[in-house]
């Protein structure tokens, strides 16, 4: 039964270019996932149509009210939300098909300039994210100093990434892109551990803030106007502090009014949870993502040694010094022992799956005689 099922679904991933089957799982699982959040979230290119219709949904499938204030109130942040969307969507559905074998090795001049296609897009959406940073899920200093960390560390590890394959050095051009799409890939991530997060703090307020009281979100008086959909007695009667009579307490409190973070019917309360969460669980998020990946990469050595016999071959051919190493490795950075090209006769253990040709490079003495990177 095992072996049945075994060749049917090596039936389904050998087309793909794939030779093992966990590396296809692992394709169908995470790639899959970004693949359906992209297309779930395409329709929200129509910003006032989808993201922030005239009355913002309560349910998650629209954007938050609170943020869908600063989106169709201030320009700014209308354009930062529209690059952001209509850069980073387009980046990760061509991301997707980036690390399918097949398509790098039978279409290889489509995997080059779709690859620098992406990172540009990505590069741009990061730009937007971090212009709307101020206003981002509250806009805290914590928030924003998150956005901030995200938007410069994948940009600075899509940089090596493309320094790593201008020099033909193939396994870390291979490591820092699935570092850096695995980074950006937290954002799914995050939804579910914010989501979780939020009614944590609804069910067991008092467990969870400073002093045994509830968490709270601070929005200004516009702002809670925009969702309560412009009922201004509904607001006063949730906010007496908006009132007109309360102008000087107002003023006082620098013009915002603290919002109890609660899931349920009640708008602003909803928004709260969720912004109050946002910076705990993107940092969660993140740090799950970018131990996952490490881990994959050092379970993945026999790949990124092949890899790096590919590069030898690469490098020599076009007379870099230090072959095999004229990349960003470490052995050229730091005291790691110099990388020696040894002599190895039969198939490679490196499956291929990720840039190569199944690791059946065959390497003897200075010769690589299958070659398909």
């Amino acid at each position: 039964m095992s072996n049945a099922f075994v060749r049917s679904a090596r039936k389904l991933y050998r087309p793909l270019g794939f030779s093992k089957g966990y590396n296809f799982t692992l394709w169908f699982i995470f790639g899959g996932a970004l693949f359906g959040f992209v297309l779930a979230r395409l329709q929200y290119l129509s910003l006032t149509g989808r993201f922030c219709p005239a009355v913002p949904a309560n349910d998650g499938s629209t954007g938050l009210p609170s943020a869908c204030y600063w989106i169709t109130q201030f320009p700014r942040y209308k354009v930062a939300m529209g690059l952001h969307l209509a850069t980073s969507l387009p980046g990760g559905l061509l991301a997707v098909f980036q690390f399918v074998p097949a398509i790098r090795h039978r279409c290889i001049l489509y995997h080059r300039i779709a690859g620098y296609i992406a990172v540009l897009l990505m590069v741009v959406g990061n730009a937007g994210a971090m212009m709307l940073a101020d206003t981002a899920m509250g806009g805290d200093l914590v928030t924003q100093a998150f956005i901030g960390l995200v938007g410069l560390a994948t940009t600075a590890t899509f940089g090596l990434a493309l320094y790593n394959i201008r020099r033909q050095q193939l396994d870390q051009h291979r490591a820092w892109m699935l570092r850096t799409w695995f980074y950006l890939g937290f954002i799914i991530t995050l939804r579910l551990i914010q989501a979780l997060a939020a009614a944590v703090l609804t069910r067991w307020p008092a467990s969870t803030a400073p002093g045994g009281r509830a968490h709270h979100a601070l929005m200004s008086c516009p702002q809670l106007l925009y969702v309560h959909a412009g009922n201004a007695s509904a607001l006063h009667a949730a906010f007496p502090l908006c009132a007109p009579a309360n102008a000087a307490l107002l003023a006082a409190a620098d013009g915002l009014v603290p919002v109890r973070a609660a899931l349920g019917p009640d708008r602003a309360r909803n928004s709260a949870a969720l912004e109050v969460s946002f910076a705990a669980a993107g940092t969660l998020a993140l740090v799950l993502h970018a131990v996952g990946v490490e881990v994959y990469l050092r379970l993945t050595g026999a790949e990124e040694e092949r890899l790096r016999r590919v590069s030898w071959e690469r490098q020599r051919a076009r007379g870099y010094k230090n072959p095999g190493s004229a990349g960003l490795v470490a052995d050229r950075l730091g005291d790691a022992e110099p990388w020696i090209m040894k002599e190895v006769v039969g198939e490679g253990k490196g499956d291929g799956s990720e840039s190569g040709n199944g690791g059946e490079d065959r390497v003897q003495g200075d010769s690589v005689l299958e070659l398909a990177a």
